[in-house]
């Protein structure tokens, strides 16, 4: 067997190609064809492939309600300057991995040509390790920016702040974990904390489980009252926005490289039901001849036999 890989992408952005008995299986692992702040877009094989194993996350969701980064970026980049020179602190619960990297790139470089109000910007935690990695690598891989190191890119540490009514006194902007803001993490803590203060701000710029803190978060607006963990039912004083930074591609991408590809058997995974639904249609429809699977938690699918 001869295995192929591939680092493509911030996060997880990984794929694989698997030579095994003139079989050629591609599995895309979180790719995305579209370039972002940090990296370049996803670098396909470049001949055809037998098996596609593709992620299907957007695949349900239509592209024009996802927007692009230049337009999502400045309208954050917009609210971020009304709540800064307002007086309030943004925070922006992010994955320590991908996210946060992202994130903080992206604010540096709207600092540096003087589009966002320059003030503090915090980080902690694990993520800062996976930064010095990315820096480790930066020639290696397919990244913009290569030049600049994320770790030199001035940050303070939010494990420093003793009391968060510092952030009352100086505005700033958090980029804290956990990216769903989970019980026991800086992020949750924070996001307690900013409920209370009509002037401070959270962005969502992620995915959020319907099960976590973080959806509930999203799904809210200025005003509403809801309960948070074991707390008491509190009331959102603080703004809510949500900004659509995808680490993923769109679902006319996931098309893209189903046609470039040429697979004649197609396995469908990490999306919903019903984008899947509509990513296996979409490919049928171009190709009948290829044979689509969505797989499913304990369900096994037979790609080739070794006979």
């Amino acid at each position: 067997m001869k295995l192929l890989s591939f680092d493509v992408g911030i996060k997880n952005l990984a794929y694989c190609l698997i030579e095994y008995k003139n079989k050629r299986i591609f599995y895309t692992g979180d790719i995305k064809l579209s370039p972002q702040t940090i990296m370049n877009g996803a670098v396909l094989p470049d001949k055809p492939v037998d098996i596609l194993i593709t992620e299907s996350t957007y695949a349900s969701t239509e592209t024009e309600g996802i927007g692009t980064i230049k337009t999502e970026g400045d309208k954050l980049i917009a609210e971020a300057n009304r709540i800064i020179n307002g007086g309030g602190s943004v925070l922006i619960p992010v994955f320590s991995l991908g996210k946060m990297q992202e994130l903080l790139m992206f604010l540096h470089s709207k600092m540096n040509r003087g589009k966002l109000t320059e003030v503090n910007i915090f980080t902690g935690g694990i993520s800062r390790k996976f930064a010095h990695l990315y820096d480790l690598n930066r020639f290696l891989i397919n990244r913009k920016f290569d030049k600049i190191k994320l770790s030199e890119i001035e940050q303070f540490n939010y494990f420093d702040v003793v009391n968060p009514d510092y952030y009352k006194r100086h505005p700033s902007i958090i980029l804290a974990s956990s990216g769903m803001m989970l019980e026991n993490t800086m992020s949750n803590k924070l996001m307690k904390y900013w409920l209370h203060h009509k002037s401070f701000g959270i962005f969502i710029v992620g995915y959020m489980d319907p099960s976590t803190p973080g959806y509930k978060i999203a799904k809210s607006t200025q005003g509403e009252e809801i309960e948070i963990g074991m707390d008491k039912k509190v009331i959102i004083k603080c703004s809510v926005n949500r900004f659509h930074f995808p680490s993923h591609s769109t679902r006319e991408e996931l098309l893209e490289i189903a046609e470039k590809l040429k697979p004649s058997r197609v396995v469908l995974i990490h999306g919903e039901p019903e984008g899947k639904d509509w990513l296996g249609d979409q490919i049928l429809k171009s190709n009948g001849n290829i044979r689509v699977h969505s797989a499913s938690i304990g369900n096994s699918i037979t790609l080739f036999s070794d006979n």
